[in-house]
């Protein structure tokens, strides 16, 4: 695997300890969803996640970093719903 720096390219959680977060989806909508990894290409970290928009419609993607936020105070339950507006926080990690 290619290295940055000595350290993996793939920052990859275990399945009990995938954190929260926002989601930007392409329809400019912020969804709840699980970090599953962060992975460095094209000189840029991006996220692997998952996520719901509907019932039925999970998704599984690769997205810039930029897509992803840390959620606030009142999460919401993990069921697609849309939140309005950008969510607070910036992603501190990797």
């Amino acid at each position: 695997m290619p290295t940055l720096l000595g350290m993996s390219t793939l920052r990859s959680y275990p399945p009990e300890a995938k954190p929260v977060v926002h989601v930007l989806h392409n329809d400019g909508c912020w969804y709840l969803g699980r970090l599953c990894a962060w992975q460095w290409y094209d000189e840029a970290w991006h996220a692997v996640v998952e996520y719901t928009v509907r019932s039925g419609c999970q998704l599984y993607l690769d997205v810039p970093a930029t897509d992803v936020r840390q959620p606030g105070p009142g999460l919401h339950a993990l069921d697609g719903s849309r939140l309005t507006g950008e969510p607070p926080g910036v992603p501190s990690w990797p």
